[in-house]
């Protein structure tokens, strides 16, 4: 055997193995997330889940600040540093927690003092004034168990995380249910506070036996000397992402500020709880190679990784966009009579999956090799892009604000890609990777103009798109047995 073949195999164990376990904890907790947000909307009804969709909005907003990139660095430096410098790694995952209760300690306060005129003169909604104090305590919890989740993915202890995600995951269902049938939107915001402290515990809890196991001490008065990484990679992390909430919580206000804005904000939020539902097996799946990637950064432009990183992740995105598209009835049919208006705004977003899913797999090769700075650039020209159409386009609702995020994303695809490909040293891939999203994207087709269009020929084009997508896949697994560079 070759040593590329030895570290091939290595790497491909560790992706099925930290895969398989990442599937299992985050299918359980989403399936679980997305059967309680049905059972929530159907019944607060749209009003009602659309304030609850402004309060945690407000919430996911704030909770980057504290949040500051923290998690994605802590996977990447303690992956890159729990074998080669266990000292090292020790001090980094005290300094990040730190951080994380500052950030989080500070911000949270704030809203509580200012949750008053926040409900009045921004929200427009006074009455959600002491919910907003109850959810602020979220962004303290979100902002520690984040971190502590980074941490236990830099051990590459997927094992433990799926065993998390299992547990929180059917507590917050029984807690949310309890929660909205007997204390209706109240019961909701309770749950939810409930839910993360537990998350937290468990977390803590986990990590203190992985610290043992790897005999990692953590030197508190030393924790300066890794103070840099902040600076490096930390706050562009976070630049970066700070860019995506506040610029979601922007038009959500906008939208509310129209008429029947909190019932278009419960449309377009139940289409985004779906959406997220679904990215759940390309992210739990491959959001397991960020370390790897960490760790084994040499081989970031093997053709294995490339091809599990931007091909396979892609390719399953678009199978579960496609299968969404053909049962879309079923799905708004699901959440009730109330939400049959949110039939086009969930075609158009289902088309943000496999987009989504690429940048992602390209924000990884970014992440790994430290390019931080430059996702900061994409998201701050999507950011303006989107808000800008939503101004635009909100007239039309929660149509609006959905062909304002196709939009706003698909432009920042098409511009941004070729750049990151050059930046991250893999132009030689940009015209297979390019020739290979495209046709994906012609599969889709057929499917999407006859479900949007409502075309008597539906259950025909929705054929056609599956008969591609097969085509496709035996073309596709032809093509990559035979080439040399991925047989060994």
């Amino acid at each position: 055997m070759t040593k590329t073949y030895l570290i091939d195999h290595s790497i491909k164990l560790r992706f099925i193995r930290g895969a398989i376990w990442s599937i299992i904890g985050v299918t359980i907790f989403r399936g679980l997330n997305l059967l309680s947000s049905i059972i929530i909307a159907r019944t607060l009804g749209v009003k009602l889940y659309g304030e609850l969709a402004i309060l945690q909005s407000t919430i996911n907003m704030l909770g980057v600040i504290s949040e500051f990139g923290l998690s994605i660095t802590a996977t990447k430096y303690v992956a890159e540093y729990r074998k080669s410098d266990i000292s090292k790694t020790g001090k980094i995952i005290y300094l990040l927690l730190s951080f994380s209760i500052m950030l989080g300690a500070f911000i949270t306060i704030a809203i509580i003092i200012n949750s008053n005129w926040i409900s009045k003169n921004i929200l427009k909604a006074p009455h959600l004034t002491s919910l907003l104090q109850v959810i602020s305590v979220v962004i303290i919890l979100s902002s520690l168990t984040s971190t502590q989740t980074g941490i236990l993915a830099g051990f590459e202890n997927f094992k433990t995380i799926a065993k998390i995600n299992f547990i929180t995951g059917i507590l917050t269902f029984f807690l949310k249910t309890l929660g909205v049938i007997y204390l209706g939107l109240k019961g909701i915001v309770y749950a939810i506070v409930i839910s993360m402290f537990l998350n937290f515990l468990l977390n803590k809890k986990y990590i203190n036996i992985e610290l043992k196991k790897n005999k990692i001490h953590i030197k508190k008065l030393e924790i300066f000397e890794e103070f840099p990484i902040i600076w490096k990679f930390s706050i562009p992390m976070f630049l970066s992402n700070i860019l995506v909430n506040p610029v979601v919580w922007i038009c959500n206000l906008i939208l509310i500020r129209q008429p029947n804005g909190f019932k278009e904000l419960g449309l377009f939020n139940m289409v985004n709880q779906f959406i997220n539902v679904l990215m759940v097996l390309p992210s739990a799946s491959f959001g397991v190679l960020l370390p790897i990637l960490s760790s084994e950064l040499k081989d970031a432009k093997n053709n294995f990784l490339h091809y599990i990183n931007i091909h396979i992740t892609t390719y399953i995105s678009t199978v579960l966009t496609l299968g969404a598209i053909v049962f879309s009835d079923i799905i708004i049919y699901i959440y009730g009579k109330e939400f049959t208006k949110g039939y086009i705004p969930l075609l158009l977003l289902l088309l943000l999956i496999p987009i989504l899913t690429y940048k992602s797999a390209i924000a990884r090769l970014i992440q790994a090799k430290e390019l931080v700075w430059y996702s900061f650039f994409s998201n701050s020209v999507w950011g303006l892009i989107l808000i800008l159409l939503t101004f635009k386009l909100v007239k039309w609702g929660a149509i609006g604000l959905s062909i304002s995020y196709l939009i706003s994303y698909l432009l920042n695809f098409i511009f941004f890609i070729p750049f990151f490909y050059r930046k991250l040293n893999i132009i030689n891939f940009l015209k297979q990777d390019t020739l290979f999203f495209l046709s994906l994207g012609i599969v889709l087709i057929p499917a999407f103009l006859g479900n949007v269009l409502r075309l008597e020929e539906t259950y025909l084009l929705n054929l056609l798109s599956i008969m591609l997508c097969l085509l496709f896949t035996i073309k596709y697994m032809t093509t990559l047995y035979a080439r040399k560079g991925y047989k060994h």
